[in-house]
């Protein structure tokens, strides 16, 4: 009985009944196999997880760094602030207010957290983000966080007041969010732009959405805060493309702040403000005050009370705050409009310098400048821009006085560190010690006073610029000092100024298709008024016509469509219908009555325009050029002669030139013809620094001193213009005279050009023809030709225009008007051909058929203008032709695309072409993301799936009217196998088997037949209850998502047995008694399924199981007890 479990045992063997056991020996010895190891593994990682304050990354808390306040920073600076909500002086949009150094390396995000007056800007490689107080950026950072991808690449951060979001190319996923502290960071997902450039500055709008900067491809595009997704919305680069890396929300005009450059320049010169659907509402200039910049921020409360916008210049490594546009900008309630011109008339302002500078003041001494102001008005601005240099300019005490004799403290000891004070004095400025003393900032003055305190002061008299050195060491050089006086009363409406006219020049040649009017004018009785608009085709239009409904403060929109109040007339704002926009459009007020008066102050044409092409001729131009490398000096005037040789008539001349000096306002430079003519090309004024390297061009921008540097075309500054060159003969000497008028700052003449227009000759040896090529395949409603011919006799040619359509109009022709010059526009709106003159730069009719009869032709082709010389002997020259066509674009149809696909499922890898059924105006982009990480920007792409799942394809077609998303599904499966494993092949009726599926692949259903008669469809493991005993085949047929199959049969897989049958034969007799009594006292094999012998029932082998089952085979005992539970083998 040795060989008999104890209690002990048979109590484990009980325990352990339900598991899967194998038995050794004599004595059922159970081994549990459970998965122990394995969840102790998941409860230790889930509790680490669950730990309060885990991270997945680590993390240090902000350290707070010394603040350090600028030496020239005392108690009554403090004072000096405008308090919060409130503005010092009038906003000048664009005006640094203050400025600070950043303390890593590479700033490049920037973002503010209002609540706690906090602004954050990142490394771009460092690894760090620095925070600043944002009302004294210039005392430096006050703490430093860790960017949440580390020493990576960081461009972007933006913040919703809850958490702080981070944009990290150098990570992946690139898109993070963290606290506000920088705790507890998280990605949230991989941000891709639509064009896939790569990615920089980020902000948060209204809607809680994420807009990112595509630095690549100059583009704004809109994903989801959640986890970075596209969101099929995207907005262009205010000028086309360009400069500027940045972008900024302005909560209360929910408008993004984009800082870009103007068009054609290169540099940062503008931030605009743009409508979340791109379209761009006001524009705000900026001074010469950085290098490259990148992240922008707008606060709707800056430091000085006001609306600002905080910008990272990356090149100067400087944090810079700006005055923002205020109140908001906006596009009128009215409607829409392509194109918003405006005037605010009655500016006057007269501007004083000091004579005979530099000036060496007498160390420890006061030394007084004076400064005439001409010109007499009220003031409403004064500023003060002064170049000093002093090796400590905390020793000097500079004042203002009036030649009222009011005076003010300009500086008062600031300026620590420095020996330059290069500065604008100006009440809209920064206040003294928040700014480097350097770069022509504008900053406050010290006090006591201010420059408004001069407010209300005539300008006209002697103003004294006073300078205290209140110490030994070194005496003040004063380079430059100048006044600026100004003052905006508008234009005065009265019975004795009648009429006012103010005037706007649009250089545009685009067609008027609708027009509303803004006007701003104040006046004591508004019925005294009449007030017309006229265009520059001479259609007028009274907007007032003595209107006694208005008030005294006139701020009306006048439009005819219903988005303001409807013109009095005669005529209506219908009547500039067609009208082209080029030239001056004039307001002209009367007030006819005296007693009664006011002022013009501003007024605006919204224009919705017809699209016009202008197309020149492109003709080349011979360039002659010096590198002189000639000095410059006060010593003696340089003058430097090219020569020109070979013959050449002037008709249209640029002069390029290059010049090194450290102080540009010293010079004089002229050029003198071979015939004698004498432009000046710039004259001395204010000084500016970094030489000249530009292209003085009639056709280029207004002559602007701080533009010399940056190689743009500009008029010369005068007295005379290129123009008067033209005629002349270009073969000689010309003469490049600089006079340079002061000691201090020398420089070389690099070098110097000279461009010659080479005209188109026309001869009689055979027609001049010029093709204009036009792309636009839009209907013709408009044509104008411009032309400029220097002949003999104009009488001699014969001129026409031809369509690509092949119609053909006779602009002039042989026997017309006699003359040397043709210089007109030919417009079917122009002067009658007998009564005009051709050479007056006007308009006139074509001799032959109007050119209205192009309209309604395509405008897309080749147009040709042929002139041809009928009569030997004289030549002439085609100075300028230029064609302008005008038509309605189409009207711009929003995109609409279906997606389709060759195959829908298949196995993987799964190569799926895809087609685009779309529609829409223009040309549209497409972004394919196929749901598996992939994208495309290809219109129809082909695509192979790797991974199975079901993948959700979206693809979003975008043109100038809109976006449109299209989505399918493509279901990309695994090869299915099927297959399974039984819990335990060996059992007793009734028996609960246990199947384990191991079927791999996509699987749709699996459908098991279980030897019995008894099938069942399911997935997943399964369980099936056999009641008989005998051998079991087990087949299971798995079906794939995408159609395939796969069996796996097990033959005879189950064997199941009645309790009693010990030996397993299949059969109840004597030998299973006799079977079990060898096994007890140790001399038989292994029983197969031991729980068969427990006859009794009572969970132990012995020979209470032998005795019992005897009784029921030879008497009337009763049969074996049957099992409890699912049949186990086990005791």
């Amino acid at each position: 009985m040795s060989g008999i479990p104890g209690p002990e045992v048979s109590s484990h063997l009980r325990r352990c009944s339900s598991s899967r056991a194998s038995f050794t020996g004599n004595a059922a010895i159970p081994v549990c196999r459970g998965n122990t190891m394995r969840t102790i593994a998941i409860l230790f990682f889930t509790l680490i997880f669950l730990l309060p304050g885990f991270q997945v990354r680590g993390q240090v808390a902000p350290t707070p760094l010394p603040h350090q306040s600028p030496a020239s920073l005392d108690q009554r600076d403090g004072a000096l602030r405008a308090g919060s909500g409130s503005s010092a002086s009038p906003m000048v949009p664009g005006q640094v207010l203050q400025s600070g150094t950043f303390a890593g390396l590479s700033p490049f995000g920037i973002c503010a957290i209002p609540s706690t007056r906090t602004i954050c800007v990142t490394e771009l490689h460092g690894g760090n983000t620095y925070l600043y107080n944002l009302d004294q950026i210039y005392a430096g950072a006050i703490g430093v966080i860790l960017n949440p991808g580390g020493q990576v690449t960081t461009t972007g951060i933006t913040s919703d007041g809850v958490f702080l979001y981070w944009l990290i190319p150098g990570a992946f996923p690139n898109f993070w969010r963290s606290g506000l502290d920088g705790s507890g960071p998280q990605s949230l997902g991989q941000v891709i732009p639509p064009a896939l450039g790569v990615v920089g500055d980020i902000t948060i709008d209204g809607n809680g959405d994420l807009w990112v900067t595509d630095v690549t491809n100059d583009q704004y595009s809109k994903h989801s805060l959640v986890d970075g997704a596209y969101l099929g919305v995207l907005i262009p680069h205010p000028a086309g493309g360009g400069s500027g890396n940045g972008i900024a929300y302005r909560e209360a005009c929910d408008t993004l702040a984009i800082p870009h450059n103007a068009a054609g320049s290169i540099g940062v010169t503008e931030i605009s403000a743009v409508n979340l659907d791109g379209s761009q509402v006001g524009v705000t200039d900026l001074p010469p005050i950085g290098g490259f910049f990148n992240g922008i921020e707008s606060v709707g409360v800056g430091s000085t009370g006001v609306p600002s916008h905080f910008i990272v210049d990356n090149a100067g490594s400087q944090i810079l705050e700006l005055e923002a546009i205020n109140p908001c900008p906006t596009i009128p309630s009215q409607g829409a409009y392509d194109y918003q011109v405006c005037a605010r008339p009655g500016v006057v302002s007269d501007e004083g310098c000091a004579g005979n500078l530099p000036l060496v003041a007498v160390d420890g001494t006061v030394t007084s400048l004076d400064i005439p102001i001409s010109s007499n008005f009220v003031l409403d601005d004064v500023e003060v821009d002064v170049r000093i240099e002093h090796p400590d300019p905390t020793e000097l005490l500079i004042t203002l006085t009036s030649p009222a004799g009011t005076s003010i403290t300009l500086h008062d000891g600031g300026g620590s560190g420095v020996t330059v004070l290069d500065l604008i004095w100006d009440d809209s400025g920064s206040y003294p010690g928040s700014v480097p003393w350097s770069a022509g900032l504008h900053v406050q003055p010290s006090g006591p006073g201010n420059l408004a305190v001069f407010n209300g002061e005539n300008s006209a008299g002697t103003w004294n610029l006073s300078m205290t050195d209140s110490a030994g060491g070194g005496a003040p050089t004063v380079v430059a000092a100048c006044l600026v006086a100004s003052s905006t009363p508008g234009l005065t409406v009265s019975h004795l100024t009648t009429p006012v006219i103010d005037t706007i020049s649009i250089d545009r040649f685009n067609i008027v298709r609708d027009i509303d009017v803004t006007l701003e004018i104040t006046h004591s009785f508004s019925g005294d008024l009449r007030i017309l608009l006229e265009s520059p085709g001479g259609v007028q239009v009274t907007l007032l016509n003595e209107n006694v409904t208005l008030g005294s403060n006139i701020d009306v929109t006048f439009d005819d469509d219903g988005g303001g109040i409807s013109v009095d007339g005669p005529g209506a704002l219908a009547d500039f219908h067609g009208e082209s926009l080029f030239g001056g459009w004039n307001l002209e007020v009367h007030d006819p009555f005296p007693g009664d008066d006011g002022a013009l102050h501003a007024w605006c044409l919204n224009i919705d325009e017809s699209q016009k092409r202008q197309i020149c001729l492109q003709q080349s131009r011979t360039e002659l050029c010096q590198a002189s490398v000639a000095p410059i000096s006060s010593v003696a005037v340089l003058n430097d002669v090219m020569t020109v040789i070979d013959p050449i008539q002037v008709h249209d001349l640029d002069i390029a030139l290059d010049v090194t000096h450290s102080w540009i306002g010293d010079l004089d430079i002229s050029i003198l013809s071979p015939e004698g003519t004498d432009v000046s090309l710039l004259s001395t004024g204010i000084g500016y620094v970094d030489g000249i390297h530009t292209v003085f061009d009639d056709e280029g921008i207004d002559f602007d001193a701080l533009a010399l540097p940056t190689q743009q075309s500009m008029n010369p500054q005068g007295p005379g213009s290129l123009a008067d060159f033209f005629g002349q003969n270009g073969s000689g000497d010309w003469n490049l005279q600089v006079t340079d008028h002061v000691a201090s700052d020398d420089g070389t003449l690099d070098s110097w050009c000279l461009g010659f227009l080479d005209a188109a000759e026309i001869s009689s040896a055979q027609p001049l023809e010029i093709e204009f090529v036009v792309t636009d395949d839009i209907e013709v409603t408009d044509v104008d030709v411009q032309l400029n011919i220097t002949h003999a006799d104009i009488s001699d040619l014969n001129v026409t225009l031809q369509s690509p359509a092949g119609t053909l109009i006779v602009l002039e022709q042989n026997g017309g008007v006699s003359s040397a010059v043709l210089n007109t526009t030919y417009d079917d709106s122009g002067l009658p051909h007998a009564t005009s003159s051709l050479a007056g730069d006007g308009r006139t009719q074509p001799q032959g058929l109007p050119l209205s009869t192009f309209n309604g032709e395509t405008m897309v082709g080749t147009w040709l203008v042929r002139i041809t010389d009928l009569i030997g002997g004289s030549n002439g020259v085609l100075e300028s032709c230029c064609l302008h066509i005008s038509g309605d674009d189409p009207t711009c149809v929003g995109p609409t695309i279906a997606a389709t696909a060759n195959v829908y499922s298949g196995n993987i890898p799964l190569e799926v072409a895809f087609i685009s059924q779309t529609t829409g105006t223009g040309p549209s982009t497409f972004l394919w993301n196929f749901g598996d990480g992939e994208v495309s920007l290809e219109e129809n792409p082909i695509h192979t799936f790797v991974l199975p799942g079901i993948h959700e394809v979206l693809v979003t077609m975008t043109n100038d009217c809109g976006s449109y998303v299209s989505n399918l599904t493509i279901i990309a499966c695994q090869e299915v196998t099927a297959g399974f494993e039984v819990q335990s092949a060996i059992g007793l009726i009734p028996f609960c088997a246990e199947f384990t599926d191991l079927t791999t692949g996509s699987v749709s259903q699996e459908t098991w037949d279980f030897g019995d008669g008894t099938t069942t469809i399911g997935l997943g493991d399964m369980t099936h209850t056999y009641t008989e005993i005998g051998f079991y085949t087990v087949e299971m047929t798995a079906s794939g998502i995408c159609g395939s199959t796969s069996i796996s049969k097990q033959p005879n897989l189950l064997f199941l047995l009645q309790r009693g049958d010990v030996n397993a034969d299949g059969l109840r007799d004597t030998a299973d008694p006799i079977s079990l009594v060898i096994w007890l006292f140790g001399m038989g094999s292994d029983l197969q399924c031991p729980g068969a012998a427990d006859v009794n029932g009572d969970g132990n082998l012995d020979l209470g199981d032998v005795l019992y089952d005897l009784i029921h085979l030879f008497g009337n005992g009763a049969p074996p007890v049957q099992p409890v539970g699912c049949g186990s083998c086990s005791l």
